[in-house]
């Protein structure tokens, strides 16, 4: 899709301007407003004392600096993060200061659609906000975050807007667990405090909220039953909290961890980076009830992957890489492997072309792990080896995962994904061959979302809804 030079360099500013995750290289533009502000109000007080030494203008421009100075500290005193936060890393929110979500219709008689005879679009609806995050769907209502501070709630029948939960920051993470209950987080990597909201699906209603030290920027792990949930803080390290009401069970400080960790037996496995000034990951493995380190090996790069177990427990499946989603580098490059649940030995590495885009995802019944670049291709490994079963160049950049599409009994599983620059694109899973392309609106940073027949494809200014899934 072809964009207008001046409407393409709007669209660079704003993409790459605000959007800032996963260890960036560039200093985000809101974290030199300060600097700027001081910098004005410095030259304007050169600029009076030079100027023939005037004493009006002399008292304007120190008037000037004075001005800049406060509005600068203003800000920075507007983003520290709370007292109890900077010094715990953590603080439970009142429901007294709960934000107001704004309710604008009622949800849908609930009802289930007939599946289509052929693969076609269904509907396809403006939105407000800047989608931004991956979308889970509970309850019939679509939920995904935005660039403008919000999470929001969509009718998955007609699209229809829901409501809108106001927050401080972008809304990166959306998460879900098997209760009804939906988990939105806040964050980018510039965010110096992120809240975590439960909220309830249908109705909206916000069951808690926590804030940490640092952003959120991948869904919580859940344990078997349920009870605990483990939230990556991304500097702030890894929190166990209580599902039922945000409690903090333990937390393990252990570096920055942006990737959903996996709970396995009796354990939590993560990939977390100590220093940020040094592109080495540490894999950790935790004691899920203490969260102490069990072992620990290190591993070349930046810990990008959620990491995921194969289906015989015998091997952890993650990824790291060096690079950022959104700046393109000569020296972007990215490693999948695998490794002993047991001591984390290696088993198997292999070099990818580019870095992988968190999160994988893993079919056990093939024993495939999928990875997307950010470079614009898929590749599918086997669990066992690491080899590699195919690959594809989809398009020219990912900033979003592609996903298995598993269907009924007998039905071909399927690879979805939406790429940065406009194509969604439905695959075999098996082969990599293309089964169906459409184009969308570009700048997605989302993965698709299926429900039954449906596949939900969101992009910045709108939501894309496709039908007949079973017909492929």
């Amino acid at each position: 899709m072809r964009v207008h030079s001046s409407l393409h360099r709007h669209y660079l500013l704003r993409r790459y301007g605000r959007q800032m995750h996963f260890f960036p290289m560039l200093l985000p533009l809101v974290e030199i407003v300060p600097l700027l502000l001081a910098a004005v109000g410095g030259l304007a007080t050169l600029a009076g004392g030079l100027w023939h030494r005037r004493r009006k203008v002399l008292m304007v421009s120190v008037f000037l600096a004075l001005v800049c100075f406060v509005a600068a500290g203003a800000f920075v005193y507007n983003r520290t993060p709370d007292k109890i936060v900077r010094f715990e890393g953590t603080k439970e929110i009142a429901v007294a200061d709960y934000a107001v979500v704004s309710h604008f219709a009622a949800l849908s008689p609930a009802k289930t659609p007939q599946d289509m005879p052929v693969f076609d679009e269904v509907f396809s609806t403006a939105v407000k906000n800047p989608l931004l995050a991956t979308p889970v769907i509970s309850n019939g209502v679509l939920v995904t975050g935005s660039y403008h501070n919000s999470a929001n709630g969509f009718d998955i029948a007609t699209g229809e807007w829901l409501w809108s939960l106001p927050q401080a920051e972008p809304v990166f993470t959306i998460g879900k667990s098997a209760r009804n209950v939906v988990y939105i987080g806040e964050g980018l990597h510039h965010t110096r405090a992120a809240m975590l909201t439960a909220m309830e699906m249908p109705s909206a209603k916000i069951i808690w909220q926590r804030q940490f030290l640092g952003h959120i920027e991948s869904p919580p792990a859940h344990s078997a039953d349920g009870e605990t949930i483990y939230v990556p803080t991304g500097a702030g390290g890894i929190w166990a909290l209580r599902a039922v009401d945000g409690s903090v069970v333990f937390h393990a400080d252990v570096g920055h961890t942006d990737a959903t960790p996996l709970v396995q037996g009796d354990k939590i496995y993560l990939a977390a980076q100590p220093d940020e000034d040094i592109p080495q990951s540490i894999f950790y493995a935790l004691d899920l009830q203490t969260g102490n380190i069990e072992w620990q090996v290190p591993l070349q790069g930046q810990p990008w992957g959620a990491p995921v177990i194969s289906a015989d427990s015998t091997k952890i499946i993650t990824t790291t890489g060096r690079g950022q989603i959104g700046v393109k580098r000569d020296t972007d490059t990215g490693w999948a492997m695998a490794l002993s649940p047991v001591d984390g030995k290696m088993i198997w590495q292999r070099s990818l072309a580019n870095m992988a885009i968190d999160a994988g995802d893993y079919l056990p019944d093939a024993d495939m792990a999928l990875f997307t670049l950010k470079n614009g291709e898929i590749i599918a490994l086997q669990g066992a080896t690491g080899d590699v079963i195919w690959q594809a160049k989809v398009a020219t950049e990912f900033m979003a995962p592609a996903v298995f599409v598993r269907r009924g009994t007998g039905k071909t599983t399927l690879v979805a994904a939406t790429s940065a620059d406009g194509v969604f694109t439905l695959r075999d899973a098996a082969t990599g061959k293309e089964l169906r392309r459409r184009p969308v609106a570009s700048g997605s940073s989302a993965s698709p979302v299926v429900q039954g027949d449906r596949i939900y494809v969101t992009v910045p200014y709108r939501m894309n809804v496709f039908g007949g899934l079973g017909s492929l």
